[in-house]
């Protein structure tokens, strides 16, 4: 895992000459918590990872909620027009579903076995991902502005 990510990180910057923030911090945890888990044998650096990348990805979220910087809109690179408003709406509910997930995992990975952990994290939680993120598309088509439609 760990090699994979950092050679999805090189060819990710061999083709477009950048490496987003989410990108960087995304491959540098899942680096650390790798080889802590390798080096320690303990799995335990590795079930904990979904719960701190999502308690992070909630706090950036929520903190610039409250200073009504809309970092939503920052990550998709402002390729979405949206009003502000509509961005920090959207802020708010995905850290808050981040803490849902951060959350889940704790639950299962400390109650259940590691196998029905895996399971969670490869399919429960994309699937779960998918679900909110379809359920957003109604509040982002109504709040789309006029130059997104060309």
């Amino acid at each position: 895992m760990v090699i994979v990510t950092i050679f999805s990180l090189i060819l990710r910057y061999a083709l477009t000459k950048k490496i987003s923030y989410i990108a960087l911090f995304a491959a540098l945890i899942v680096t650390v918590f790798g080889l802590l888990s390798f080096y320690l044998h303990d799995e335990f650096f590795i079930k904990i990872k979904p719960t701190i990348v999502n308690i992070v990805f909630a706090a950036i979220l929520l903190i610039g909620y409250y200073f009504k910087k809309p970092m939503l809109a920052v990550v998709f690179d402002n390729k979405l027009a949206m009003s502000n408003e509509a961005w920090l709406t959207l802020s708010k509910w995905w850290g808050f579903y981040f803490i849902f997930l951060a959350i889940v995992n704790e639950i299962i990975w400390r109650n259940f076995s590691t196998e029905l952990w895996v399971n969670f994290k490869v399919f429960g939680m994309m699937t779960l991902t998918v679900i909110f993120s379809l359920m957003q598309m109604p509040f982002m088509i109504r709040n789309l502005k006029d130059e997104n439609i060309s």
